[in-house]
Parts: structure tokens; sequence; C-alpha cells
């Protein structure tokens, strides 16, 4: 609600899509520091490999989930994609794989499997950012 609700239009108010798509990405994985530094919500491995590959998927989510909340006029497309993906990644890959050091370093969210995956779909979000309201696509015109 705050990112995508807030946030997000907001920062459109003063910044084109890229611009507001990373800052916004940027904000939020700077939120989840603590937990990721502090805590145990990390992943397989060293904590830096946990970081190289959060950051990145964080930032791809932050870009997508800003598309879905501007196209859409709504913050529950973004809510919606937020929760799937959390399941998906969370609990319904994980039970349909053995759990070993490397599947864990490739799966889930700290995995470099879900990096990549996040950082495709923001490339062609990114590509259907002419497909936005007209007043986010500033840099494009």
């Amino acid at each position: 609600m705050g990112w995508r609700g807030l946030l997000v239009p907001e920062l459109a108010r003063f910044m084109g899509f890229t611009e507001l798509a990373l800052l916004s990405g940027a904000i939020w994985a700077a939120w989840h520091m603590p937990v990721v530094l502090f805590s145990t919500y990390n992943g397989a491995g060293p904590l830096w490999y946990s970081l190289l590959m959060f950051i990145p998927s964080v930032m791809g989510a932050g870009l997508i989930l800003a598309w879905l909340r501007l196209r859409s006029g709504s913050v529950i497309p973004a809510i919606l994609f937020h929760g799937f993906w959390n399941y998906f990644i969370q609990s319904f890959y994980p039970a349909l794989t053995v759990q070993t050091p490397p599947s864990d370093m490739m799966l889930g969210e700290f995995g470099w499997a879900s990096a990549a995956t996040y950082i495709l779909l923001a490339l062609v979000f990114w590509h259907f950012r002419t497909r936005l309201p007209e007043s986010y696509t500033k840099e494009i015109s």
C-alpha cells in the first residue's frame, strides 16, 4: 500500500517512469536490508550472495509493480502479483524440489533464478512503458 499506493504515484508527479521505478525499487530494497542483514531472512550460502541476488530481484520487482500500479490506476494488481510471487517462490516451488545447497542457491527469494527471472520480466515491462498513461511517460516523448 505504501510503496505502490502512495510512493509511486507521488514520484510520477516529478519524474518519468524509469526514474520512479528505479528509485521506488531502491527504497524498497533498502527497506528490506535490516531484516536481511540482522535476522534469518536470507538465503543459503554467504550473506553477500543473498544480497547480490536479492537486490536485483527487488529492483526488478519494483519496476514491475510500479508498471502494474500506474497502468491499472489501482494498487490491487501490484498486491496480487506480489502475493502470488511470494507464495510460489516461498511455498509452491520449494515443495517441488529436493533441497540441496546448490538448489538453495538457485531457487527461492535469494537464488540466482529468481534474480534472473525478475530482471528479464522487468525488461519486458520496461519495454512496454509506452503503454502507460501519457502522464507517466515523460522521458520517452
